[in-house]
């Protein structure tokens, strides 16, 4: 250690007061009118360090050890039960606040001092004499008494020390991630209700535009002590928003709600603003606003990453102000959604009125990706159907019904279509789609036991049947969708509302009686629209979009029906099916031209399938099979079978499809052996072809036929297919584990209705595909398990025939 006097360029009564201050550390004790030294050597030294070159000498003699020594002693008095003494706390607050004021001053942009203050366990004492000064460790009863300005003082200096000591400086945040450190720091944001708050509070957002409701101390005092404390909170959002962006695991749990009320002390803080605008009101509205950002952007974060944090947001009771009862935080969060606003001063005092409403745009926004993550965990899911359901006179009795789903469900039957309050319809519309999904446990259970499927969609059901969800989600589609193609209005709310609402939809399309419920609704025609190509920058959109479609029209007849003759709208002549072929053959991305595939694969398998027989003759079922019977549908299918070879489900859904339309006729049958046999469909750009384009315009040119080299997608679906029963100089897929026996099946019998119904000349080309892989496949020696037999079997038969 450097002794002071040989150290330069440090002035003589700088020297004096680290002297002072060593000095008094190292005695055995400090007695009550020490302090006062104490106060008075730190301010001195505070008020100097100005220079680098001063921070580096005076950490060089020890300083920081000196202070670090004080401030356990500080820590000790605290603890003592004399310390509630008036004479001996003044003379210790001000050596707190002037000894925390040195070490956030030598800390400044010097990583010397900042390991220094480490080693020293100062971070540690100054959280607790900031804990002991907010009353937040729960040692006292004096929470409602307001902060002096010394008190606040030392609570500004404290933030602003630890802010200075961990910025790009790793040591330090790990040491403020510690829980003992985020409990008092996260006291300082704390402005819930006197019955929940263990901490006195030290700033409420928007405070600073109220009338005082006390005049007990001047204009020039109030305005003294709300620059302190916003300060010292900013401070400490700052902190933590750096420390726990790396380190979550330390988080105290009780803290979310902490973190909740600064949005909700801010909406429930009296609106009576003053009548004239303070100089700096713009400094004070930037505060405000980068304290909510900070907080809900930090709630958000935790509820995405915590399953913890998520059960505390929906359970834990909060207390509210303007209300006598106390309720929930999820409950207060939902009240915030829908009916919190940013004051009119945020416009009237700001310079810049839109940025504001933005910024209180995302921190709603915030708070509604927050409570939509709530339900994401099965036993919080669980736990929110049974703990909301209230009895006649609102009593949760686990009986009647949720008053969360009802009021989610209320919210988009009151959607209006220029109301603004697409945030509402986004937020129902998730926090639905969470609230009635399968958990985990369920499909462990169906899948281990084989349980009632029912029981799976117990709540996806429910959302329908119970609370008549699909009438006001269809109607808010049929609402959108036109707005949503012309880009008219806030376009960008458009598509994010009609993307939760699809997804919504799409969800409780799953369970087949639901299928029935929402195909009723007759909102194919507008879901197809979102389809077109003005719409291709918002594929998420249109990937939600075919799913609900897929489910729709199976095993559905009417809504298949629906899908290949209603026209989209009045203007336009095109289907929901040409619209899925145009978007087929228009996009590049592998899943979404599947999917889409896949509605086409489910129409034909509606409308060709044993549930078509009870239709008789009805005239749209004879014009929809003729529609499907067309060489696009058989095309489009063909290229799902031979692209899917990961993905075995997909080639038999698509082989399945293909065996029905050839069973149709012999023209049928025809189409199908040409699709199979049609070369690949031409690269497309990422913009894809024109627009007028049509499936047609795809090459059919002949190519030759050859599954190709390992990883290579074959030259034509029929030798794709192929390909799963025999592999030249390998050993045949028929045996292996992810290759279904009723995918193999199912291509022998799409084999043998084509080889029956053309002739010699038409079948050769298939013949030759695979004639050689089934030869090889049949020939293997060994036993072969007994669940191939069947396929064995038909595949024996088939090469009989083609060989006679």
């Amino acid at each position: 250690m450097a002794v002071l006097t040989d150290v330069s360029p440090v002035p003589a009564d700088m020297s004096r007061a680290a002297l002072a201050l060593r000095a008094l550390a190292a005695q055995a004790s400090v007695e009550s009118a020490e302090w006062e030294q104490v106060a008075k050597a730190s301010k001195t030294l505070a008020d100097s360090l100005r220079t680098v070159e001063l921070r580096t000498a005076l950490g060089e003699a020890g300083l920081l050890e000196s202070c670090g020594v004080l401030l356990k002693r500080l820590v000790d008095l605290k603890a003592a039960p004399e310390a509630t003494a008036p004479a001996a706390e003044a003379p210790a607050l001000r050596a707190q606040l002037e000894l925390v004021r040195v070490v956030g001053n030598m800390c400044f942009e010097h990583d010397g001092n900042r390991q220094r203050t480490l080693d020293a366990g100062i971070p540690l004492s100054i959280a607790r004499l900031l804990g002991y000064t907010l009353a937040s460790d729960g040692s006292t009863d004096d929470r409602e008494r307001e902060l002096g300005i010394d008190e606040l003082k030392f609570a500004r200096a404290a933030a602003g020390a630890f802010l200075n000591s961990s910025l790009k400086f790793d040591p330090m945040r790990r040491e403020l991630a510690r829980i003992e450190i985020l409990r008092p720091l996260l006291a300082l944001l704390d402005t819930r209700p006197p019955e929940s708050r263990r901490a006195r509070r030290a700033y409420t957002v928007g405070e600073w535009a109220t009338v005082p409701s006390s005049s007990s101390i001047s204009t020039e005092e109030r305005e003294e002590r709300m620059q302190i404390a916003s300060t010292a909170v900013r401070w400490a959002a700052n902190v933590l928003e750096d420390v726990l962006a790396e380190d979550k695991t330390a988080f105290p749990l009780e803290s979310v709600s902490v973190l909740a009320s600064v949005a909700l002390a801010f909406a429930e803080v009296d609106r009576a603003v003053l009548v004239d605008q303070p100089e700096e009101a713009e400094d004070w509205i930037d505060t405000d606003i980068e304290l909510l950002t900070i907080s809900t952007s930090l709630l958000e974060g935790f509820c995405l990453d915590s399953d913890a944090v998520k059960a505390e947001l929906a359970f834990a009771t909060y207390d509210s102000e303007t209300s006598g009862a106390p309720t929930t935080l999820l409950h207060r969060l939902l009240d915030f959604i829908e009916h919190a606003e940013p004051p009119a001063y945020w416009s009237t005092w700001s310079e810049d009125a839109t940025r504001t409403a933005k910024a209180f745009a995302a921190i709603k926004a915030s708070i509604v990706r927050a409570v939509v993550e709530t339900p994401n965990l099965d036993e919080v899911m669980r736990r929110l159907w049974t703990e909301t359901r209230v009895d006649e006179i609102g009593k949760t009795d686990g009986k009647g019904q949720s008053w969360l789903v009802e009021r989610l469900v209320q919210w988009l039957r009151n959607a209006k279509i220029d109301d603004g309050r697409e945030d509402l319809l986004i937020c129902a519309a998730h926090m639905l789609a969470s609230l009635g999904r399968k958990g985990e446990s369920f499909h462990a259970e169906v899948e281990t036991f084989q349980a009632d499927k029912r029981r799976a969609d117990e709540y996806t059901l429910a959302l329908v049947s119970e609370y008549g969800l699909a009438g006001p989600l269809s109607q808010i589609v049929r609402d959108r969708v036109a707005g949503a193609i012309s880009k008219s209005g806030r376009p960008g709310e458009t598509t994010q509302t009609l993307f939760g609402v699809i997804s919504l939809l799409r969800h409780l399309a799953i369970p087949l009686p639901n299928r029935d419920v929402i195909g009723k609704e007759h909102i194919t025609p507008f879901v197809a629209q979102l389809l077109r190509p003005e719409l291709d920058v918002v594929q998420p959109l249109q990937l939600a979009s075919v799913g609900l479609l897929k489910h729709l029209c199976y095993p559905n007849l009417e809504n298949a029906i629906e899908l290949c003759g209603e026209r989209c709208s009045p203007e336009d002549d095109k289907t929901p099916l040409n619209e899925l072929l145009l978007l087929v053959k228009r996009v590049d991305d592998v899943r979404l031209r599947s999917e889409a595939t896949r509605v086409l694969v489910n129409a034909v398998r509606a409308i060709f399938g044993p549930a078509s027989a009870a239709a008789g003759s009805d005239a749209r079922l004879a014009s929809s099979r003729s529609r499907l019977s067309q060489a696009d549908i058989a095309t489009a299918i063909g290229e799902l079978a031979r692209t899917s070879a990961k993905y075995p489900m997909l080639v038999n859904e698509g082989v399945v499809a293909l065996a029905l339309l050839a069973a149709k006729d012999a023209a049928a049958a025809s189409t199908v052996r040409q699709a199979l046999l049609r070369a690949p469909r031409l690269a497309v750009s990422r913009r894809g072809p024109p627009e007028d384009a049509s499936v047609q315009t795809l090459s059919t040119q002949s190519v030759p036929i050859s599954a190709g080299p390992e990883g290579m997608e074959a030259s034509c679906a029929a030798a794709a297919l192929a390909t799963f029963f025999a592999r030249e100089g390998s050993e045949g897929l028929a045996t292996v584990p992810n290759v279904p026996d009723e995918m193999l099946s199912n291509i022998v019998n799409l084999l043998l209705v084509l080889t029956v119904s053309g002739s010699a000349g038409e079948v050769a080309p298939l013949k030759d595909v695979f004639s050689r892989p089934l030869q090889a496949e049949l020939a293997r020696s060994g036993s072969q398990p007994e669940r191939t037999r069947a396929w064995r079997s038909a595949a024996a038969r088939l090469l009989h025939i083609w060989s006679a």
